[in-house]
């Protein structure tokens, strides 16, 4: 995942996947080498590039085993000029933490450690990281999750069809405003879900806006002309005959209430109720869908955050 994006081909259930734990993190990512090696077999860290002058196979030197390497370019007049760390555009560019350190807080996002736990289990020598360093590194792994999902969802055919129903969820997500009531700061979310098929598509409303006029491009893009749609949204939206969708059910409790479609899509989606005053986040949301797809695959979240 933290390679470049691919659409996922329908595959069955991977049960010979390496099951990874504490112990196995420690063995064989417990040293920069190993790390090295791991990434570049994993394509993690790349093992050749071209020269962006010549177009030619640049050379890897690598004088330190513990750290990455850099490509010169065997052009004698462009060595000198043109050199490009082995990290570059990867997880490990511009980055304080070791590699081993990387790899160990990625399992501990994978295995679901709090803060607090990732920072007690810590088994590498040196100066202890702080909880805010865990938490920057969390929030990484959940938007590069957020971005794999969402390039999967626009690769994805269209969904619904007739005699079929797609459920429309629009609200904001984003952080509680204290001393405002129910009032949220952030932007406005479109969901698009199809009842009975357990995806879940997101769209950020264009210009903040979820009315009809600016809502009807997004639905025509994810869902089949002649679906039913039920909306249970804010927006107040008009399904006319010249867009062939019908409209079923509202619920305007949602008017009053923000935070109750994403009750009701926890529950629907996960079978997980939140607390009425828990405002959950857009990537959360796509993290969780990402886990509950790599259950059904029967992979690990460790291989897929590597892969």
């Amino acid at each position: 995942m933290f390679g470049t994006f691919k659409a996922s081909p329908k595959r069955k259930k991977q049960k010979d996947g390496r099951m990874w734990n504490l112990s196995g993190i420690f063995t064989e990512l417990g040293t920069s080498h190993m790390c090295i090696k791991f990434a570049e077999e994993n394509n993690l860290l790349p093992k050749t590039m071209m020269c962006p002058l010549h177009k030619t196979c640049m050379f890897l030197k690598q004088p330190d085993p513990d750290l990455v390497g850099d490509f010169y370019c065997i052009k004698d007049s462009c060595r000198s000029k043109t050199v490009i760390s082995q990290a570059r555009g990867t997880l490990f560019e511009n980055t304080d933490l070791c590699l081993p350190r990387i790899f160990y807080l990625i399992y501990c996002f994978a295995q679901r450690f709090d803060e607090s736990a990732a920072q007690l289990e810590d088994f590498i020598r040196g100066s202890r990281m702080s909880i805010d360093t865990i938490r920057e590194w969390y929030v990484h792994y959940r938007q590069v999750i957020a971005k794999y999902q969402l390039y999967q969802q626009d690769h994805r055919g269209k969904m619904g069809g007739p005699q079929k129903i797609v459920r429309l969820y629009d609200y904001k997500f984003g952080f509680e405003k204290h001393g405002k009531g129910i009032s949220i700061e952030g932007d406005w979310i479109l969901g698009i879900m199809e009842e009975g098929a357990d995806n879940l598509i997101f769209e950020l409303c264009p210009q903040d806006e979820h009315s009809s006029g600016s809502i009807m491009p997004l639905i025509q893009k994810h869902v089949i002309r002649g679906t039913t749609i039920c909306a249970h949204a804010a927006g107040k939206y008009d399904f006319t005959s010249d867009h062939n969708y019908v409209i079923c059910n509202r619920n305007t409790c949602d008017i009053l209430n923000p935070n109750a479609a994403q009750r009701r899509l926890m529950i629907g989606l996960f079978n997980e109720n939140i607390s009425s005053t828990k405002i959950i986040s857009a990537e959360s949301i796509l993290e969780r869908i990402w886990r509950k797809n790599m259950e059904k695959r029967g992979e690990q979240p460790f291989n897929g955050l590597i892969k």
